[in-house]
């Protein structure tokens, strides 16, 4: 049963499928993944996006990167399509190998992958704007500017962008974690007999 895990930025979908995986479930995190492939493919993203976004060894610079994509819709629709399929790729068949469990799909921007229409359910995290902005901030340490643009781009992505045969499961997710573990547990259970989970 493949189920996608959707939300906005620092919602606490990384959080709600730790505690998920605890419960049985296997976690594919679009979101580690792209930085992985992205690492992979440094050399091919300098061709399209110029070599600032590279460090001096190299290696792929994600703010510089993110500065480009997160200022212009254009810019992040080009880097969309360069890795959207390898992601695809990758993620069917962590799908393949993992038939019979609840596969938990985890990405910021999983509406405008093809993997939605792999997708049962999705369990949508939502979160306080402000809560939301200081969890990204103690995290990545960004200027604030950064990060509220970066929350802007997500400004519209909601439940509603996901196909209407898509069940879909709303957790919020506030300061403490222990109601949230909670909420993880029902949830596995509901989809597991839902989905008559080995």
């Amino acid at each position: 049963m493949v189920v996608g895990l959707g939300g906005k930025s620092c919602s606490g979908k990384n959080r709600f499928a730790r505690f998920m995986e605890e419960n049985g479930a296997v976690h594919v995190d679009l979101d580690k993944m792209n930085h992985l492939l992205l690492q992979e493919r440094s050399a091919d993203l300098a061709g399209l996006f110029g070599v600032g976004i590279l460090n001096g060894d190299e290696t792929l610079n994600r703010m510089a990167l993110s500065r480009i994509v997160f200022s212009d819709q254009s810019e992040l629709e080009k880097l969309e399509r360069f890795i959207h399929p390898v992601i695809e790729e990758e993620t069917d068949r962590v799908i393949r190998e993992n038939q019979g469990n609840i596969i938990l799909v985890n990405g910021a921007v999983l509406h405008k992958s093809a993997l939605v229409n792999r997708m049962s359910s999705l369990i949508w995290i939502s979160s306080p704007y402000g809560l939301r902005l200081f969890r990204a901030w103690k995290r990545d340490r960004r200027k604030l500017g950064d990060l509220i643009k970066r929350f802007r781009a997500q400004k519209e992505f909601s439940t509603q962008q996901f196909p209407p045969h898509v069940d879909i499961y709303k957790v919020y997710n506030g300061i403490l974690s222990l109601p949230l573990k909670r909420k993880a547990r029902k949830m596995y259970t509901r989809l597991a007999t839902k989905g008559e989970v080995q």
